[in-house]
């Protein structure tokens, strides 16, 4: 066991992100069941789809929408007077955490993606936040502050200093599960 949180950031290609989500998959499922039942799971990001296209979108699956929105910053900026489209932000619950990667597929790259997993007790602190907080970075370090047991997740598809255009980061809390930890 680690005696800190860990963060860390690298280049990857679309399969290496697809086979990092089917272990996180592989790894929950196989979790105690204690510590199944009290895990949480959340994927957020920002996709350039219309509201009505992206709710048909997540339809099929077990999912709650518990935020879908433009950017604050952007609407109340001069930004709102620029020709330029801006992401729809989302935060989906992950209920079936098995259909995570079918859920990715269908929401066709959005720019960031971010899995965030934590124990059940902080999850109103963590919408609480979510709902006041537009920067997804100072909410992934709640979150790691937070929960010494917590995977945090970020896909970057769109990211010009990456090599390979994308970019993963991950941190996990230094108590969580061996088999959560493991495909870092």
């Amino acid at each position: 066991m680690h005696k800190k949180n860990l963060l860390k950031c690298k280049d990857v290609t679309i399969e290496h992100l697809y086979r990092k989500i089917e272990y996180i998959i592989s790894a929950c499922q196989s979790l105690p069941k204690d510590q199944k039942t009290h895990r949480v799971f959340y994927l957020s990001g920002g996709i350039y789809q219309n509201r009505k296209t992206f709710v048909s979108m997540v339809k099929p699956y077990d999912i709650q929408i518990s935020l879908l929105e433009k950017s604050r910053k952007q609407s109340n900026t001069l930004w709102k007077y620029f020709p330029v489209p801006f992401p729809l932000f989302f935060l989906l619950k992950i209920n079936n955490v098995s259909e995570l990667l079918e859920i990715i597929k269908e929401l066709e790259n959005p720019e960031i993606k971010i899995i965030y997993s934590f124990q059940d007790s902080f999850e109103k602190l963590f919408l609480d936040s979510f709902s006041f907080i537009d920067d997804s970075g100072f909410l992934m370090q709640k979150v790691r502050l937070l929960d010494s047991e917590h995977l945090l997740y970020m896909i970057d598809t769109d990211n010009i200093e990456s090599m390979t255009g994308m970019l993963e980061c991950y941190s996990v809390g230094k108590y969580i599960n061996s088999k959560l930890k493991w495909f870092l």
